[in-house]
């Protein structure tokens, strides 16, 4: 078969398939360095599988519809002012599969007694600021400080009719 790699090198030596670069996601058998690399090199309706637990340091544009199937590992939520995943158009899915046992997503820290702006920095794990976004996550653990939001929102500045209306599914 053939396996594709981005952001490290495959190589056989002994009979046996080596990534270096250590790649932390796959789509199929195309493997990733990043997890935001994996997302962006999706297309509509792909899962994005974790292979090794990650850190996101910068948020993750959500565009079209995907899954991504934590297959037992975690998130670590190191984004300053923002979430991991924001979606950045409307009508499309997102749905993290967090049913294999040790997957979810957290943010390292503790918890703040009193609201101080300067200490604002991890926000949560999804947004959506437009209509008709879906977001789904199915298991996993969620946890950790979120200072400035809660881990899973959705907003729309101003009415929306409701056949507009975003959803969040937690199973």
């Amino acid at each position: 078969g053939t396996v594709n790699v981005v952001g490290g090198e495959a190589y056989v030596e002994d009979g046996d398939l080596w990534v270096r670069g250590l790649p932390v996601a796959k789509i199929g058998n195309s493997y990733y360095a990043t997890l935001a690399e994996a997302v962006a090199a999706a297309t509509a309706g792909q899962a994005v599988t974790l292979i090794a637990d990650t850190t996101v340091t910068a948020m993750i544009p959500i565009t079209k519809n995907v899954t991504i199937d934590l297959n037992g590992h975690v998130i670590t939520d190191m984004v300053v002012g923002d979430r991991v995943f924001r979606f950045a158009t409307a009508g499309v899915d997102l749905t993290i599969d967090g049913t294999v046992e040790g997957s979810g997503m957290t943010i390292p820290g503790e918890y703040l007694t009193s609201f101080n702006p300067s200490q604002t920095k991890y926000w949560g794990f999804v947004r959506c600021d437009f209509p008709r976004c879906s977001i789904t996550l199915n298991g996993g653990t969620y946890s950790g400080p979120t200072q400035n939001g809660s881990m899973v929102t959705t907003r729309y500045p101003g009415a929306v009719p409701e056949d507009q209306f975003s959803s969040v599914t937690l199973n």
